[in-house]
């Protein structure tokens, strides 16, 4: 049997081998001084080595460290008697272990090693706890480490230290008497190095749990996000969520109730319970006034993030946000605002037509100094343009002046749907079309049709929009197997296929391909008819009662597009039956409204989707009369309706 004197060594042993097996490094010069007994590891690493020759080694080791001890203890400067210069402890174990992490992470030298190394024994001199943990936490702060698991390792190995593992050792006796800001920043740390055991982290946060009606809610708010993090106190999120939700309406201050939002946002989603949102969206509208610019803008993002469309308070913070707004708005803080209000879909043409004159004037001032970040504001700006179906001048230029440079910046997703916000707002001139053929062909090389093919056939459609359309790439979407994906996946993109196909047809006669199998011949639905929509087809049904079959309504074409409604007219532009033949003298008149969502404001253009309409509608041998959901809308009365209607069916015949 073994004695206990013989044990121990062994014990170091083990440790030294296990730290080898979890992939800690070579110990070198500065480390051997941290706990000499791990170098046993390394008197021999060969598990076949008999028993008596591991304790031989041990025991020889041990006498080594117990010599070193002596020579390496504490100095004298614990007595306040001598003076701690740097030459008096460089050897000391450590002052070298701060000096190395100083100098391993670039943040110091011997100066700054040696004010540490005085500030730890200065605290050695004193039993006040609340000094330990305050000269402990000013050390890991002093290091200047950057996170991580090399820091948290560097911050373990100075845990071996003597001086420094006994202010540790001090500090975690004394949990129950620190206050909830001592506690907090334990807690703060630990997230970022790691040095608590989940049993002295479970201690913190019952400790710091017992103190919560004293904490502020802001700083609550960063409890609450370090309470995701740590599995040593499961219980603690719901504690805090009950803790502020009693406490709310101590809030006050605008970040204080943004911070709450963006909390009960996420817990809205675990629960289902929104009231604690509505209580605090009640208070920001009646705080918003108090807001500072950068609040009502954040307040603005959590409605969007949320999804919250409380009208009366987006309302309120997009009148803030045009009173306060200045000339040196940031781009990046107007993208923000555009990409909210997309996300709720509010048109407000006097806050849009303000972001957008800002954008333009930024974009100025920018000139040849734009930045990734700022492309990737622009890029946003436009997404959001595109989805609110707005371009106001001379925005456009910037869009077109910028794109190019989106190819080398933006990810390929973000570039599909860069170009298909382009197409919609109908920015191309046409002379862009070798420029986006080479960064389609770049998106090629990438994953992007196979990892998000919706989007590919999206952007395909957007470049027949523009008239872009490319053999090889219209082969992309056509292929049968690509088809079979979409129409399994998102069936109510089969129009577009059908679009493309007939698109590929008219500009490439002689595309070579097979044709794609199209299993859904009928459409799913059209779309549902709108005031303006209705209104003419009831003016349409008006211009000759005395026949069932003059009127069409509704029609989606093989090739994929929607007629709102079908009229046979003669020469003298009179509708009559679908049933008459009068040979070549009858024409089909479609009949498109231009409703607001295919509507550019406040150009007033057609969308580019309408574009492409309107071209195949016309090459399908139709002849097409677009009416504007706003000239419609001028004409009041039915009778005004009649004869504006009547007014551009003639006109159509003269085409």
């Amino acid at each position: 049997m073994f004695s206990f004197r013989q044990l121990l060594p062994l014990r170091h042993a083990v440790r030294g081998v296990r730290r080898c097996a979890q992939g800690f490094p070579h110990l070198e010069k500065w480390q051997q001084h941290i706990q000499p007994n791990i170098i046993s590891c390394s008197i021999s690493t060969e598990v076949d080595k008999s028993s008596s020759d591991k304790i031989k080694a041990s025991e020889s080791f041990k006498k080594e460290s117990i010599k070193k001890e002596e020579t390496d203890s504490v100095p004298a400067t614990l007595d306040g008697n001598t003076s701690t210069s740097s030459h008096e402890f460089e050897g000391d174990p450590t002052f070298l272990c701060i000096l190395h992490v100083l100098e391993s992470n670039k943040t110091g030298g011997k100066a700054e090693a040696t004010e540490l190394y005085d500030t730890i024994l200065e605290a050695h001199k004193t039993e006040d706890k609340h000094k330990h943990l305050e000269v402990f936490l000013n050390i890991l702060k002093g290091l200047n480490l950057k996170g991580g698991a090399s820091s948290s390792k560097q911050v373990q190995i100075l845990l071996y230290c003597k001086e420094i593992k006994g202010l540790f050792a001090s500090i975690l006796n004394a949990f129950t008497i620190y206050t909830e800001h001592e506690l907090l920043n334990i807690l703060a740390l630990n997230r970022k190095f790691r040095f608590l055991s989940f049993s002295q982290e479970k201690a913190v946060w019952e400790n710091i749990l017992n103190h919560l009606n004293k904490l502020s809610i802001l700083t609550s708010v960063g409890l609450y996000d370090m309470s995701k993090k740590s599995k040593a106190c499961p219980d603690a999120r719901e504690k805090i969520i009950r803790n502020i939700s009693r406490r709310w309406m101590e809030v006050e201050k605008g970040a204080e109730i943004i911070s709450l939002m963006n909390i009960m946002l996420q817990e809205s989603k675990r629960t289902s319970d929104t009231s604690m949102l509505d209580n605090l969206e009640e208070k920001a509208l009646q705080k918003v006034q108090t807001f500072s610019l950068d609040e009502n803008i954040k307040t603005l993002q959590t409605l969007s993030k949320g999804q919250r469309r409380n009208l009366p308070l987006i309302k309120s913070l997009a009148y803030c946000i045009k009173e306060k707004m200045t000339d040196t708005v940031s781009l990046s803080s107007l993208a923000s605002v555009m990409t909210s209000l997309s996300v709720l879909n509010i048109q407000d043409s006097t806050m849009l037509g303000l972001l957008s004159d800002r954008v333009s004037k930024v974009s100025w001032e920018l000139r040849d100094d734009w930045t990734v970040q700022n492309l990737k504001d622009l890029s946003s700006v436009l997404m959001s343009c595109a989805h609110l179906r707005w371009l106001k001048p001379p925005l456009d230029k910037t869009f077109l002046s910028q794109f190019p440079k989106f190819q080398e910046h933006l990810s390929p997703s973000q570039l599909c749907h860069a170009i298909y916000s382009m197409s919609k707002l109908q920015c191309f001139t046409g002379q862009e079309k070798d420029v986006i053929m080479q960064m389609v062909e770049q998106l090629r090389t990438t994953s992007i049709i196979e990892e998000n093919p919706k989007l590919w056939l999206n952007m395909v459609l957007a470049l027949g929009w523009s008239d872009f359309s490319d053999e090889g790439l219209l082969s992309t979407v056509l292929q049968q197997n690509f088809v079979n994906i979409i129409q399994e996946n998102f069936p109510a993109m089969v129009p577009s296929i059908r679009q493309l196909e007939y698109e590929a047809n008219i500009a490439f006669p002689n595309f070579q391909f097979p044709k794609p199998n199209l299993r859904n011949l009928k459409p799913l639905k059209t779309s549902k008819p709108d005031s303006t929509v209705e209104g003419v087809i009831e003016m349409a049904h008006i211009l000759d009662r005395n026949m069932e079959d003059d009127v069409q309504t509704n029609i989606l074409t093989p090739q994929g597009h929607e007629i709102d409604v079908l009229l046979l007219v003669d020469n003298n532009g009179k509708v009559i039956p679908f049933s008459s033949t009068q040979g070549s003298s009858v024409q089909k008149v479609a009949i498109k409204v231009l409703r607001y969502q295919n509507t550019i404001k406040p150009i007033m253009k057609p969308t580019g989707d309408v574009s492409m309409c309107l071209r195949h509608l016309k090459s399908l041998g139709y002849k097409v009369v677009v009416i504007p959901y706003n000239s419609w809308a001028t004409n009041p009365g039915n009778s005004a309706k009649l004869m504006y209607l009547e007014r551009v069916i003639s006109d159509s015949m003269k085409q």
